[in-house]
Order: structure tokens, then sequence, then C-alpha cells
């Protein structure tokens, strides 16, 4: 980091994440774009050059401007980028919203990327997965762990902060952005998921959102409508009239506001656990 960093663990973690990837032969970076992917495939390029390669997953299960903002990203780092379409719906547990989805997806989508690292001469695939995530519950670690798929930031014992905070350093733009989960987690269990209502929902959390909240979360639930959860009630609250509008335009014949504020796993409390 160019001697910016005054904290000299954080610094030989950074070092020792790039001596991971130049260890490597070669390495295709699981890229959504957020904080985590994009220091790692920042790393990747520094360590591989044109031996790496990032590989984004274009889903109705993320909102459509999550492929353009990973496509953007990958252009500021000079990494080469390929988005692939995952066709996620495909596969019964996720269009099912059962509870091991998120395994289900995983190994889904693992198989798309090792098959397309073959294809393209790759002997490896890794992803953003850090120390942090080690105090979740994870069950697409499980999966990635059965697929040989790598963890560097986990290997170099990078948590979330320091990995914000290298970003931030790094001139990393967006290092400061909050994460993104997949919008099955707007859903309770056992909910069917289709391209319309993701698409409901991603558009309704991105019409608040550009009301000037920093974390939106609209969960559906069905029979009473839309419940939105923000970082800040009280000013939600305060444009009642425009937020009820947006959730009314993407067809949700009721809204509830959620007094206490965003919170993780709040859908677990009511049986259907998202974030």
């Amino acid at each position: 980091m160019d001697g910016k960093d005054g904290n000299p663990e954080r610094t030989a973690k950074w070092l020792e994440l790039l001596c991971l990837l130049r260890e490597r032969e070669n390495a295709v970076v699981l890229f959504s774009g957020g904080v985590d992917s994009t220091l790692l495939a920042t790393a990747a390029f520094l360590a591989l050059g044109d031996r790496a390669a990032a590989l984004t997953f274009r889903s109705p299960l993320e909102d459509p401007s999550e492929a353009g903002r990973a496509f953007s990203a990958a252009e500021r780092i000079g990494i080469r980028h390929v988005i692939l379409e995952s066709e996620d719906l495909e596969v019964p547990e996720i269009a099912g919203n059962r509870p091991n989805r998120c395994y289900a997806c995983r190994k889904h989508r693992d198989r798309l990327a090792l098959a397309w690292a073959r294809q393209q001469g790759f002997a490896s695939v890794v992803d953003g997965l850090t120390l942090s995530d080690l105090e979740e519950d994870r069950p697409g670690r499980k999966a990635s762990d059965e697929d040989g798929i790598g963890h560097p930031l986990l290997e170099a014992g990078l948590g979330r902060e320091e990995i914000r905070e290298i970003s931030r350093l790094l001139g990393i733009d967006g290092w400061d952005r909050p994460g993104s989960p997949c919008l099955a987690t707007r859903f309770p269990f056992f909910t069917s998921l289709s391209e319309d209502t993701l698409r409901h929902v991603g558009r309704a959390e991105g019409g608040i959102a550009e009301l000037g909240f920093t974390l939106v979360r609209v969960r559906f639930l069905p029979g009473l409508g839309a419940v939105v959860e923000t970082d800040d009630p009280s000013g939600v609250a305060a444009q009642r009239e425009r937020v009820l509008r947006i959730l009314k335009d993407e067809g949700f014949p009721a809204a509830y506001l959620d007094l206490e504020g965003y919170a993780r796993g709040k859908m677990g409390r009511l049986g259907a656990t998202g974030r």
C-alpha cells in the first residue's frame, strides 16, 4: 500500500494475500463487485496480471445494477472480466426458496464457474470469503469447500473492517458500500420465487434508496404486503407518501414500516432466515 498504512499487522496481511495469490498458477475470482471481492480481484490482478480473471454471475436474485457495478469495478482494476447468466431459478431449491437454497445456489454456481475455468485453462477458482464470515452461518462455505474453491482473504486472516480500510487506502471506489445479500432473503422460506416478484422487490429497494437511504430492505410477506426496513425509520416516515407510491407502483397491496430499523437476520425471527 505504498507505505500509506500505519498498521503493520494489516500491511502484513495485505502482503500475505499477494503472496498467496502469486503461489497460484492462475486464478478466477468469483466477483460480485462488492467490497470483499473487489479487493480480492485487485490483489489478484496485481499478483497475477493477465493470469487472473473475474467472473460475475447475472441472476434475478440480484438487483440488475449489481452486474453493471461489477463491470465498472473490473474495468477500473484492469482485470479480464466475464459475466455469465447463472439461471438460478432453474434450481428447485432456489425457486422454492427452501431452507437449503444457499447451499444449492453455491453448488450450482460453483459448477458453472469451475466448468468455465477449465474451458479457459484456469487451474483455480477463488472467492471473497473473509475471517468475519466465520462468525455467521454460511451454508455456501460448506459447498465451496466441497468444490475446492479457494479463500485467499480468509487464508491471509483478513476480516471485514480490515478489508474496508485497505480498500480505502488503495483508493478503491465503493470501499464503504454496504453489502447486498441476494433478494431471496427478502422472502419467507417456501415462498415461490419468480423473476417478477424478485424484480419488484429490487426496484422498490432501489427507489427507496434514491430518496437518500443508505441501507434498505423490502421484506415481502405473502398476504400482508411489504415491510420496509432501513437504517433510518424516522426518515422513511417523514417521506411516507413517496415511499408508499414506490411500493404501490411495484404492486405491493400494503406497506409497513419496521420501527426497529435494519438488523441482520430479521426474517429469521419469523422463521424465514434472511439478511
